[in-house]
């Protein structure tokens, strides 16, 4: 796992920098994540991520992670009310993760909801030192 995790450092995935210095019970999710991460199969990219979701960890921000992603995957397959229930898992999981407001703002947008899509992006620039 050395190996990998030198090659995700080296990729600047977001979620190593949590994993170590995690708790052990997550070792094995956040591998999983940083696989499907990896991966440019989307079906391989779903499967990892829900495998990860299966496995015993209680680190909110690294489930929080997993679920946006997993959520984004769901997006880009244009499985929206999957991804919006991701992205919600997400946020309540970490309500100080930018990253799935944002999510959650373009997918609203897409479905034309303009008035949850603008929610969405308030409060992602709520999280973040950006200002629009």
């Amino acid at each position: 796992m050395k190996g990998f995790k030198a090659l995700a450092i080296s990729l600047g995935l977001p979620l190593l920098s949590i994993s170590l210095s995690m708790a052990e019970d997550c070792a094995r999710p956040v591998e999983l994540y940083n696989r499907g991460t990896l991966s440019s199969d989307w079906s391989e990219k779903e499967r990892l991520f829900k495998e990860a979701l299966a496995l015993p960890c209680k680190n909110r921000e690294i489930l929080a992670k997993i679920h946006n992603n997993l959520a984004d995957t769901y997006e880009q397959a244009e499985r929206l009310e999957e991804a919006i229930a991701e992205y919600r898992k997400a946020t309540g999981l970490d309500a100080d993760l930018p990253t799935p407001y944002i999510s959650l703002g373009d997918v609203y947008s897409r479905r034309g909801d303009l008035k949850s899509a603008g929610q969405s992006y308030e409060k992602y620039w709520q999280r973040t030192s950006l200002k629009p």
